[in-house]
């Protein structure tokens, strides 16, 4: 039989299947013990928790998804976002004023926008509180919109004492506070595209994209899952930067004083 002529066909999975999967698993973290590194049990713990709590979010949006509610879905998407704004601060060694409500502004705007846009605009999902449509969507950019945060503002606030000189210098010549951080700015922001860039080097050569292999698994055909995969790289691109963007926005002005000087310390 020709490749042609072989129907697309959904994989289905049962629990000894998975049991299967975990086996190997297993072998290998056996393996990492006889080596008496000492991480498998953390790498362990780490990956009973990630089942966990994937085996919840099933949980959670059949449940949503029975209730059939706007509002639940709402409710659940604030909680991702408050989750993933505590997540994207504690990562942050250098101190910041209003870290806390910084990246709750920061990542709750890029949810609202990336999510609003991309299912209203370009999925046309109906209804649009669809939970089984809008909530992985949801994640997906909250999972960028975290990491981009956190990047972003770490290297930020270490670049701007680094080139404390540079940054001065430009301020007594006469630039605005603006045109004295874009070194920082920019370097911050190539920090914060850094992961994702790595991965769109080597994306559809060596490695097929999570959503563009779920939805060949799942029967559909090759170009409709390189749809979907365009469309995620085009939200997670323009959720590390939107995120990024407003974490630098709403962060810069309180490196300086009001007589635009730049602060020793922000403690």
């Amino acid at each position: 039989m020709s490749l042609a002529a072989i129907s697309l066909a959904t994989l289905t999975l049962q629990p000894v299947d998975l049991g299967l999967g975990g086996l190997l698993v297993a072998a290998t973290l056996a393996m990492l013990a006889l080596q008496g590194i000492g991480l498998s049990r953390e790498v362990t713990l780490h990956t009973l928790r990630g089942l966990i709590q994937v085996l919840l979010l099933g949980g959670v949006l059949v449940a949503i998804t029975h209730l059939d509610r706007w509002y639940w879905v709402i409710l659940t998407l604030f909680l991702m976002t408050l989750l993933a704004t505590h997540r994207a601060t504690t990562g942050i060694s250098r101190p910041v004023p209003f870290l806390n409500l910084i990246a709750l502004a920061s990542i709750g705007t890029t949810v609202f926008v990336v999510v609003g846009f991309f299912s209203t605009l370009v999925l046309h999902i109906e209804p649009w509180h669809s939970p089984l449509h809008v909530v992985p969507l949801a994640g997906m950019v909250l999972a960028n919109a975290m990491n981009g945060f956190s990047l972003f503002t770490e290297r930020f606030a270490r670049r701007i004492y680094e080139n404390q000189d540079e940054v001065e210098a430009k301020l007594s010549l006469g630039a605005d506070i603006r045109e004295s951080i874009q070194g920082p700015m920019r370097d911050a922001l190539r920090t914060a595209m850094l992961p994702l860039g790595n991965l769109l080097l080597v994306i559809g050569i060596i490695q097929i994209p999570g959503i563009m292999a779920g939805q060949l698994f799942a029967g559909a055909s090759p170009m409709t899952s390189v749809g979907f995969a365009v469309l995620m790289i085009e939200a997670a691109v323009a959720s590390i930067l939107i995120s990024a963007l407003m974490a630098g926005m709403l962060i810069y002005p309180l490196f300086f004083t009001p007589a635009l000087q730049l602060k020793e310390s922000l403690n």
